[in-house]
Order: C-alpha cells, then structure tokens, then sequence
C-alpha cells in the first residue's frame, strides 16, 4: 500500500477525513505531489532535502500549526 493509497483511505472514511496530513516522500514527481493535494494532503514535505532531525522539526512545525 503506498502514502497515496492511505490518503485516500483516511480522506474517504467519514471518521478521519478532517485529519490534518502531510505528506513525506523522497519523490519529488510533480504528478505524485499534485496528486495528494487533490486528494486533501495539507503539505508536503521532500525527506532527501532534509536532514531527519530537519524532517522531525517540520512535522513538529506542521503538527502545531494544525492545532492552532
């Protein structure tokens, strides 16, 4: 099952779709990135550009603004 194929699972279920999701890959494909904001993804972040500790500082960024 791929990030796209549980996006679309949590945004189609009455019960999870108000979640905030952010998705993280390492593909950079334009098409991929389109495809989960259509779907409801609320950010995108490119792991390869990020350092993990970077990457945990953004979610923590992300999860916070959510909250507010």
């Amino acid at each position: 099952m791929s990030g796209i194929d549980v996006l679309k699972a949590l945004k189609e279920n009455p019960l999870t779709k108000s979640i905030p999701t952010l998705l993280l890959t390492n593909l950079g494909e334009e098409s991929i990135i389109k495809e989960g904001f259509e779907l409801g993804a609320d950010g995108y972040l490119l792991k390869v550009s990020y350092t993990p500790a970077q990457v945990v500082e953004e979610s923590r960024k992300f999860i916070t603004e959510k909250k507010s």
